[in-house]
């Protein structure tokens, strides 16, 4: 930025405004909705148009879904599952025994284009999102420490990550692998190639 770029006039703005959150999930303080129409308030004394508008999918639909459904979860149904996922981790705990580390892929798929979990509408957002990630849910459940290391590029130069997932409280194991694999194929330097328009 130049010199004095900092107060330099930005024009007459048009802004949007958006002093309250769609959906009564979602806290709704008046100190905030002040805080927006006086800063509206503020903007249009400098000149700028203000009005109430905000992005269509300002708020994002899945998120606000999960948090609907877990209002109706009742507290024996959440300590069920809480029991459920102990039970889980549990059983998968005597695997490590015979090994120190699990190799699969980040991912199910190499990163698909901007706008591909949405693509097939809400209704498929979901099943989309969950079939994509076959590897990694299943870890932050448990509690195991795992990594992701960029060891492979598509042909078009994409990368795509491995998963090592070490045992419970076995992160030292992980970090000198994780090292030792980096030093034998280095990932510092290489970068996705640039796409054509």
């Amino acid at each position: 930025m130049r010199a004095g770029g900092a107060q330099a006039d930005p024009g007459r703005l048009r802004i949007g405004l958006l002093a309250r959150p769609a959906g009564e999930f979602y806290t709704d303080d008046p100190q905030c909705r002040e805080a927006v129409t006086g800063a509206g308030r503020l903007l249009e004394s400098l000149g700028h148009h203000v009005e109430e508008s905000a992005p269509a999918a300002m708020f994002e639909p899945r998120n606000a879904f999960y948090r609907n459904v877990a209002r109706t979860l009742t507290a024996v149904a959440y300590l069920q599952a809480r029991h459920w996922m102990g039970q889980w981790a549990r059983r998968m705990a005597p695997w490590w025994a015979d090994y120190d580390l699990l190799l699969t892929p980040t991912l199910g798929a190499p990163p698909p284009e901007l706008g591909w979990f949405t693509a097939a509408g809400p209704e498929q957002e979901g099943p989309r999102v969950a079939g994509f990630i076959p590897y990694t849910a299943q870890f932050n459940m448990t509690g195991q420490p795992a990594v992701s290391l960029p060891l492979h590029w598509t042909p078009d130069g994409l990368p795509v990550g491995v998963q090592l997932v070490a045992a419970y409280g076995r992160e030292d194991v992980l970090v000198r692998v994780a090292s030792q694999l980096e030093q034998a194929a280095p990932w510092a330097d290489r970068h996705p190639r640039p796409q054509e328009p």
